[in-house]
């Protein structure tokens, strides 16, 4: 595991950063704090061909009084539970078994379900 530092999160970036990853790396599994990017990034991840996880701050295990500083130590630590299999994954299912991954759809899973 190694911290390669922090990215800027345009497109074009993002996507050299998972390129660079991809090609030195046989297999790639790609995970976030779910945060001001949204769910663009999990879609240009998954659009590339990677398996990508959204993940809650909420359901990130962490141990009481561990108050992370550094976006080094949080990146390390979240590496961490993605290998141990220990993070959930943010997704809504529609009664129809349709993944809804944005806000807006969401609700309208919600509206559909209330018929």
């Amino acid at each position: 595991m190694r911290f390669l530092g922090e990215v800027d999160a345009s497109p074009d970036a993002m996507r050299r950063v998972v390129q660079r990853i991809a090609a030195n790396h046989g297999h790639a599994h790609f995970c976030y704090e779910a945060g001001p990017t949204g769910y663009g990034l999990y879609r240009l991840i998954t659009g590339m061909g990677y398996p990508c996880d959204a993940v809650a701050p909420s359901l990130i295990p962490r141990r009481a009084g561990d108050r992370v500083k550094t976006n080094r130590r949080a990146a390390i630590g979240l590496a961490k539970l993605l290998r141990a299999g220990e993070l959930t994954s943010m997704v809504w299912l529609s009664s129809q078994g349709v993944a809804c991954r944005t806000p807006p759809m969401r609700v309208g899973c919600r509206g559909r379900n209330d018929r």
